[in-house]
């Protein structure tokens, strides 16, 4: 509506069309709205649409309203488990005969366990691989300055011999300068991502401008 009346606006959040197998094989459609800026870990709200016959769609609703919650600085899952309308009449039927709690509930938790793979930080992963760059430049120069009782502690000294100086410090400042830029990326994915591909198109010493 915004767009059809001519008024400027900012997209505040960003939906993403969610889909993963339940135990039973059947694909389950779930809605992902979170703040079009996220970064980091983010708070959960996971909405069960009530009906039971019904659905989450790709619409405004003034009572199940996510965007509410996501510019409260939640993502919001809005899963349409068994039951759901729009999947056809077997869907549907599938919570019949008192079936509510059974495979409705199995097709939530295997949305909710989807999910929880997915809880990766990229600003955690970028943390983590800058405090290891820097264990492994304190390994190159100062060697006594990494506690023995690591339990990466052979691998930091293995990883020191193999990258030169130069390569560990332009690295570390690439980790940095990601991280710092997370919030900036279209999402956490493509900053994360795009860092990574900066290490390996930027080596001291080869090509270059």
């Amino acid at each position: 509506m915004a767009a059809l009346s001519g008024f400027a606006h900012d997209d505040s959040v960003s939906v993403e069309d969610f889909r993963v197998r339940s135990t039973d094989g059947a694909m389950i459609q779930s809605w992902i709205v979170k703040p079009a800026k996220s970064n980091g870990r983010m708070p959960v709200l996971f909405a069960i649409h009530g009906g039971p016959i019904g659905a989450f769609g790709d619409g405004w609703h003034w009572r199940w309203n996510a965007l509410t919650w996501a510019n409260a600085g939640y993502v919001v899952v809005l899963p349409n488990a068994r039951g759901s309308t729009g999947f056809g009449q077997e869907f549907i039927q599938g919570i019949w005969r008192n079936q509510w709690g059974a495979q409705c509930y199995r097709d939530l938790m295997a949305v909710a366990d989807e999910m929880a793979t997915r809880s990766l930080s990229y600003n955690g992963a970028l943390q983590d691989l800058g405090t290891l760059l820097h264990r492994i430049a304190l390994a190159q120069t100062v060697p006594s300055a990494v506690p023995a009782d690591l339990p990466e502690y052979n691998d930091i000294v293995r990883l020191a011999s193999l990258f030169d100086a130069e390569e560990v410090q332009l690295y570390y400042q690439i980790a940095v300068h990601g991280r710092n830029e997370l919030g900036l990326a279209p999402d956490e994915y493509a900053g994360f991502s795009m860092t990574l591909l900066r290490m390996l198109a930027f080596r001291p010493g080869v090509g270059g401008a």
